[in-house]
């Protein structure tokens, strides 16, 4: 693709948006630009659009869905427990302050999945102990079978 043809996509794209009744600055554009440094691994830049979406619109319903996509970037495999915490969160805030929106009602399903999956995962390091505990006493058990085999 040339250089011309590269701008002149651009220029149609943003010639959409305008006839789609996206305006510059508005929330909808602000979560668009949002959504593109998500998109292109600017994490840090998403996050702060996101809060800022939410913190300067928050009766718009783009500051729900902010909150959601927050949660979500937040809460991507791989993340680190602090972000984790911080994805949980904004997994309560919004099923509080936007519990009747879909994205509202996602976040309760969410929140429910991912305790279960933490009760799971205690579950299953218990479990894991309780099997290496079980291990060392069978080798226990052997170690004492082998001494009075060989008893005379």
């Amino acid at each position: 693709m040339s250089v011309r043809s590269g701008w002149a996509v651009v220029l149609a794209a943003v010639a959409m948006a305008g006839c789609a009744g996206v305006k510059p600055g508005s929330p909808e554009s602000a979560l668009a630009a949002a959504d593109r440094d998500a998109a292109a691994g600017r994490s840090r830049d998403a996050v702060a659009r996101y809060e800022t979406i939410v913190k300067e619109h928050p009766n718009d319903p783009e500051a729900a869905e902010a909150l959601h996509r927050l949660a979500m970037l937040r809460l991507e495999p791989g993340s680190t427990p602090r972000e984790r915490r911080a994805g949980l969160a904004n997994l309560r805030r919004l099923a509080t302050e936007y519990g009747t929106t879909l994205p509202g009602r996602e976040a309760r399903a969410w929140r429910r999945l991912l305790g279960q999956i933490d009760r799971c995962e205690v579950e299953a390091a218990k479990r894991g102990a309780d099997v290496e505990k079980l291990r060392q006493t069978l080798e226990s058990i052997k170690d004492s079978d082998l001494e009075l085999e060989q008893r005379p």
